[in-house]
């Protein structure tokens, strides 16, 4: 891909570097103000990497392909799964996939997946729920940066026309760019650090 839907003014690859240092900017930013728990997580879960039992009463579920392991934010686990939901993958033909910006869950199902998620870890998450719906909505955009970096850096072959899968998560970061402007503005305004935060 040499360059990205025009309507939005995107720029070429050789550009995007200026993006990756204001994400980086101001996450810098919004980890000296806030809280946000670092730990090893699975950064690719999506429904295709949930497995669910269909026994009746098994509430369980697992987690596959733990390729991208590594330690990351939290949050991320969490915005990465919100933005791929976005995205249906089981269209038999190319480019194999469906989207819909429409199927970003709202507030009120982010707060739940946010809600289980501090009821689950140990040691206890702090950080008031509102602020961790900012946070979330702020590597939403990162994790769209993040796999639309992917598809231009892979060299594998996928099943997929990874050119259109680009340029809809570049298309994507803008937008969620555009669209959590205040959330990123109430993160940079306001502070939840408290002393003992791990």
């Amino acid at each position: 891909s040499s360059g990205i839907n025009a309507e939005y003014g995107d720029p070429v690859v050789d550009e995007w570097q200026s993006e990756v240092n204001w994400f980086l900017g101001v996450l810098a930013k919004i980890e000296a103000r806030h809280h946000m728990r670092v730990a090893l997580c699975h950064n690719d879960v999506n429904h295709n990497n949930i497995l669910i039992p269909e026994a009746e009463g098994d509430d369980r579920f697992i987690l596959i392909d733990y390729e991208y392991t590594g330690y990351n934010y939290t949050v991320f686990d969490i915005a990465n799964y919100c933005a791929e939901l976005q995205y249906d993958w089981s269209l038999p033909e190319p480019p194999h996939y469906t989207f819909d910006e429409e199927w970003l869950p709202n507030d009120e199902l982010m707060l739940k997946m946010i809600r289980v998620h501090k009821r689950v870890v140990t040691p206890p998450i702090t950080t008031p729920d509102h602020i961790m719906l900012n946070q979330v909505k702020f590597m939403i955009i990162g994790s769209e940066l993040y796999w639309a970096l992917w598809g231009i850096s892979i060299n594998t072959s996928f099943n997929v026309d990874l050119d259109t899968y680009t340029q809809n998560k570049m298309r994507c970061y803008y937008q969620k760019k555009r669209w959590f402007a205040g959330a990123i503005e109430e993160l940079l305004k306001t502070e939840s650090r408290a002393d003992g935060d791990t």
